[in-house]
């Protein structure tokens, strides 16, 4: 709160104190007034005291903050002709007024003189900007909007929503998309990180280029990268496990996707994918995907929007056929403020096929996963226009069709995950973009272990463990734009599994240089 803000406050209060004084010294002999609003014992307590500056201002403000801007207008009039040098933003507090009360074309040059004597002023800026708009002088406002944000890094988002619209309402459309695709991360047109400005500035310009916009989307990727273990060897030394590790390797790929329907509150969307790595030496690893999606959104309310992801997916590792997966993924995003950011409730449904068949009934991996999760996104503006983080969990449970081998020994995948995930992205310096993500998981497994029982001391333990796993996974990645549809990307992965399995026990790390490409 401002100084003169302080004062104003603590003369208002001394007034209201000596009026509840009065008021109970009177009290024995008159009826208690009538009960009133607080605006109107506001009025009140000025008109006894016209002379009191403070209490006259406040006056002033409470009608503008209750929307009764004629009356604000006379107020600050008032004040001004009265104290003309008490309160230096009285000049930008009476052009507001005369704006809320419809009349720009006098609150204009009051609302100038008010720039002009205190040009570091923001607020003054964007009500002139407001009131350069009513008047429809759209490029004057553009100029008036752009100053405040300059000013006031607060403002931004709402003078450049303002500057963008005004714009495209005013026929300068590539001024106006500039403007508004600076709110947006043009690569996800559907990214829930951004504040309120920024969501509407997406619906904005995505009704406006709607017919120009494409439809299809192309999209490729190539890179190379070091992997640490590519086999996810424990180190163990153990028949027939391989005792090479680190490969470079080679990565590419790409896809397209397709905006089947947009409506008022519902859009579609389908895609395919292709991606491929290819080893130097260890090509046995060497592993070709296939997938495809369909994504429905449909938008329950003002805060709720519920999509559904669908995807299938096969792979082929070595050139021979090797998993097979459906999934389905339901998603509820509640909007919890521009400050609070959003939320996102999902739940999982995923079936996989292993085309490879177990040596034992209990390593059978086919089967089913769900479960279901929450994450909460917010926007972190001190940051840069595209800053965000996010945090939440998930719990997983898998259940596959492995049965009990000769052993005794149920299945070996048959367990639970419980995850927690902090995910962000930072604007850097030089055009730079920084992500990152941190998982860490706790796998709890049904059944004693097969695994154990073959490879404890090399001749099988009468009492193997129940597997317990401890996972770490990280990542990094510097993005910079090289073009308005081409980034590359520097990217480190790590993964540490600790377990009490110990074939399962492994560290693993791939850093990777890439070039993405997306656009039509």
């Amino acid at each position: 709160m401002s100084p003169g803000s302080t004062r104003a406050t603590a003369a208002l209060a001394g007034a209201l104190l000596l009026l509840a004084l009065c008021a109970a010294s009177d009290a024995a002999e008159t009826p208690p007034p009538q009960e009133t609003s607080p605006l109107a014992r506001l009025a009140s307590a000025a008109d006894a005291m016209p002379d009191d500056p403070a209490l006259q201002w406040a006056l002033a403000r409470a009608y503008a903050q209750a929307e009764r801007f004629e009356e604000a207008a006379a107020a600050y009039a008032d004040f001004r002709a009265r104290w003309p040098e008490r309160r230096p933003d009285a000049l930008r507090a009476h052009g507001d007024a005369l704006r809320g009360a419809g009349r720009p074309e006098q609150a204009l040059p009051l609302l100038a003189e008010a720039v002009a004597k205190r040009p570091d002023d923001a607020l003054a800026h964007l009500y002139l900007g407001l009131t350069q708009l009513a008047l429809g002088q759209a490029e004057a406002a553009d100029a008036s909007l752009a100053s405040a944000a300059t000013l006031a890094p607060e403002l931004a988002e709402t003078a450049a929503l303002l500057r963008g619209t005004a714009a495209l309402r005013d026929g300068r459309d590539r001024h106006g998309e500039a403007v508004l695709r600076d709110l947006l991360d043009t690569s996800d047109f559907d990214a829930p990180e951004g504040g309120v400005a920024r969501r509407v500035a997406g619906a904005v310009l995505a009704r406006h280029t709607q017919r120009e916009r494409p439809r299809i989307v192309l999209f490729a990727h190539g890179g190379i990268e070091h992997d640490s273990n590519v086999t996810l060897d424990a180190g163990l030394d153990l028949p027939g496990l391989p005792t090479d590790q680190a490969d470079w390797v080679g990565v590419f790929g790409g896809g397209i996707s397709a905006e089947a329907w947009r409506g008022e509150r519902t859009q579609l969307s389908l895609g395919y994918r292709y991606d491929r790595s290819a080893h130097f030496e260890l090509s046995a690893f060497d592993l070709e995907g296939h997938q495809a999606w369909a994504r429905a959104g449909l938008q329950l309310g003002s805060r709720l929007w519920l999509r559904v992801d669908g995807r299938g997916y096969t792979s082929r590792l070595d050139d021979d056929r090797y998993l097979d997966l459906w999934s389905a993924s339901p998603a509820l995003w509640i909007t919890l403020g521009d400050r609070a950011g959003s939320l996102r409730l999902f739940g999982l449904f995923e079936q996989q096929s292993y085309h490879d068949p177990p040596i034992l009934t209990s390593l059978e991996r086919d089967g089913i996963r769900y479960g279901g999760g929450v994450e909460h996104l917010v926007s972190m503006p001190v940051l840069g226009d595209r800053g965000w983080f996010s945090w939440g969990g998930r719990f997983v449970r898998t259940d596959t069709e492995g049965e009990r081998d000769f052993f005794g020994l149920g299945p070996a995948f048959d367990g639970d995950r419980y995850e927690l995930r902090l995910r962000a992205a930072l604007p850097l310096v030089f055009g730079f973009r920084l992500e990152a993500s941190a998982v860490g998981a706790r796998e709890s497994y049904d059944h004693r272990n097969v695994v154990d029982f073959l490879t404890d001391d090399a001749i099988g333990d009468p009492t193997p463990s129940r597997r317990r796993d401890t996972v770490f996974e990280l990542r990094t990645a510097l993005v910079r734009p090289i073009g308005r549809h081409v980034d590359l990307e520097f990217a480190v992965r790590a993964t540490y599994r600790s377990s009490n399995v110990d074939v399962y026990d492994y560290d693993r790390r791939v850093a990777g240089v890439y070039l993405r490409v997306h656009g039509p």
